[in-house]
């Protein structure tokens, strides 16, 4: 099996050569024995011996959920349930794998080599029933450029239009970092590259608390609130409420990454190509291209899978693995 994971500090993106997805937000908890329930389907996992929720379970569930924002995690508990979990997700049995991991930027020179190493070998865990994945190789790249090749490569690896191999900026708008890459020809032109800690997570908790303010008894977590912007409504008391009341909290976004872009974008002149992706991309990447359309080059909008979709690309192109 080949896979591309992505473990965003938001949400868990995970996609096979098994036809299988994964998606779930980045938290995990405690798993609590419930009494009786006519809905069947969902299993708690079980990991060196503890059993969690994990995604929309642990929020709905647990009597806390866990959830980091830094780069300490990769090697945490956290981070092996959640990746322990995708695998359940994808893979049905025990069997072997490949995998396409990503970093933010400004975490790839510090943690790539022992990311790498901390994933290959065998990760045991119990869902239906106990199996084990062996990571047999893993291959970590910087989230921007998996997006990169999500747009520049077909499902069989050619490239999908010329434009790509110029000079393209990508700019993925993550949960809790910013990665602005530009390449040219798939190399990494780093002094137009720069990835830092900013994000979206911080505003959409400021939203979170405009809600429970007006909202008495109301408790909404970061994690449910993208998808409220992305459906454009909530429940409340079990009536629909419209959500743009509360998106103030999203609008010096805008202006904050049209400066960051202006400070690493320092000749748009010279680009072929402008890619925003990730979860921010889906929630502003209308209005950052209405303001951008005049000073820089055609801009793609993209969303929250393609980090994902283009490290399952970079396994199947990755010549060491065929």
């Amino acid at each position: 099996m080949y896979a591309g994971i992505d473990l965003g500090y938001n949400y868990v993106k995970a996609i096979a050569t098994t036809g299988r997805e994964a998606y779930f937000p980045s938290v995990i908890g405690p798993y609590l024995e419930g009494r009786y329930s006519m809905v069947n389907g969902y299993k708690p996992l079980q990991v060196e011996g503890q059993t969690w929720n994990f995604g929309a379970e642990a929020l709905a569930q647990s009597n806390y959920a866990t959830s980091q924002r830094n780069a300490d995690w990769l090697f945490s508990q956290t981070y092996r349930v959640l990746f322990s979990a995708a695998l359940s997700e994808l893979a049905q049995s025990t069997t072997t794998a490949r995998v396409v991991v990503g970093l933010p930027l400004q975490d790839y020179n510090t943690h790539a080599v022992n990311l790498r190493e901390a994933l290959i070998g065998p990760w045991t865990f119990k869902r239906d029933r106990s199996q084990t994945v062996t990571i047999e190789d893993a291959l970590v790249i910087t989230q921007s450029y998996g997006a990169l090749l999500n747009h520049a490569l077909s499902s069989s690896g050619q490239i999908t239009d010329a434009k790509w191999t110029g000079y393209v900026g990508v700019a993925d708008l993550g949960g809790n970092t910013l990665n602005i890459l530009t390449t040219d020809s798939f190399r990494e032109v780093s002094r137009f590259t720069e990835g830092d800690g900013f994000g979206l997570l911080s505003a959409l908790g400021e939203i979170a608390r405009a809600i429970r303010s007006d909202c008495p008894g109301f408790n909404p977590q970061t994690h449910e609130i993208g998808a409220w912007l992305a459906r454009g409504t909530f429940e409340y008391k079990g009536v629909a409420r419209a959500i743009a009341p509360y998106t103030q909290a999203l609008d010096p976004l805008v202006d904050l990454l049209l400066g960051r872009f202006s400070e690493v974008w320092r000749e748009p002149g010279r680009m072929s190509a402008i890619l925003l992706t990730g979860g921010g991309a889906a929630l502003l990447g209308e209005k950052l291209k209405d303001r951008m359309s005049d000073d820089y080059p055609p801009i793609t909008i993209g969303g929250q899978w393609d980090n994902s979709r283009g490290y399952l690309k970079a396994a199947k192109r990755n010549k060491k693995w065929k």
